[in-house]
């Protein structure tokens, strides 16, 4: 968007109040997460892989949990950068599948968000009209970035789609909502 105020109206303070509002709703979680997913596709055997890949290290999670849902050889593997770890822990190491993410209340990294997805992209358009030093000055700090949350995932649009249900134990079939009797029965089963 601030790329159409910029080249067709013109109007840099525009394209900058927009990019600054951009941020700030990142670093206030009022992104929602489908806005954040990163997929990439498995190529290649855990073991073909020359480091450690955020993608990859996820479908050995994601194998662990339940292999009959992992990803395969060829298949894209959407991803989300959590704020699990500490400061020092890796993005392979934060990397989660979109869905577990808002089953589990996980918060998202807004931080590397802004960092590794953002920061560059932005300096790379505005550092020729406002000067590398000013670039960084306006965009990156200032009042906009200092108002931080840290919210876990429960509102956006993707969320409302994925609901939390019973299913049965043996053969995973969802279970009907309104029928707590025979939830019962099947669990026992």
């Amino acid at each position: 968007m601030f790329v159409i105020f910029l080249f067709f109206f013109s109007d840099p303070n525009a394209a900058i109040s927009y990019a600054q509002s951009v941020i700030s709703d990142l670093l206030c979680n009022r992104i929602d997460i489908s806005q954040l997913v990163i997929s990439k596709e498995l190529t290649k055997t855990d073991e073909e892989y020359s480091g450690k890949q955020a993608h990859v290290e996820l479908a050995a999670k994601m194998r662990k949990r339940d292999p009959g849902s992992a990803p395969n050889l060829g298949d894209r593997v959407p991803y989300v950068i959590t704020a699990v770890g500490g400061k020092n822990t890796a993005a392979y190491a934060k990397a989660e599948d979109p869905l577990y993410v808002l089953e589990h209340n996980i918060p998202i990294d807004t931080k590397y968000y802004l960092e590794n997805q953002l920061a560059n992209p932005l300096l790379r358009i505005f550092e020729p009209i406002l000067g590398e030093v000013k670039a960084k000055s306006v965009l990156l700090n200032g009042e906009h970035t200092r108002v931080k949350a840290v919210v876990h995932s429960t509102v956006g649009q993707l969320s409302a789609f994925t609901k939390v249900r019973a299913s049965c134990i043996g053969c995973r079939t969802l279970l009907p909502a309104d029928k707590t009797g025979e939830r019962e029965i099947m669990l026992n089963m």
